[in-house]
């Protein structure tokens, strides 16, 4: 079996663009940020689509939604490069 690695992007990744897979409701992505804005008490998922979080008022959600977005794209990863072998994806 191959090896691989991921590398999750700081701060300096977010900007105002919505990546299209964010357009779509991908259920394993909107599921993962779902818990995670259930956990923070604040939607991130509309959060992002509205673009509110880059603004000053709603900053302290910037990291949360960093790591979110990090955690959807790599469950989305796993679950399409190994579904047979992985039991949580």
């Amino acid at each position: 079996m191959k090896e691989y690695a991921m590398i999750f992007s700081g701060q300096g990744f977010y900007s105002s663009y919505i990546p299209e897979i964010f357009k779509k409701n991908i259920p394993i992505i909107k599921k993962t940020f779902d818990l995670a804005s259930s956990c923070i008490e604040y939607n991130l998922w509309n959060g992002l689509k509205k673009n509110e979080i880059s603004n000053q008022k709603n900053k302290e959600y910037l990291q949360p939604l960093l790591l979110t977005i990090s955690v959807a794209l790599f469950k989305l990863w796993i679950k399409k490069k190994f579904s047979y072998y992985c039991c949580w994806a």
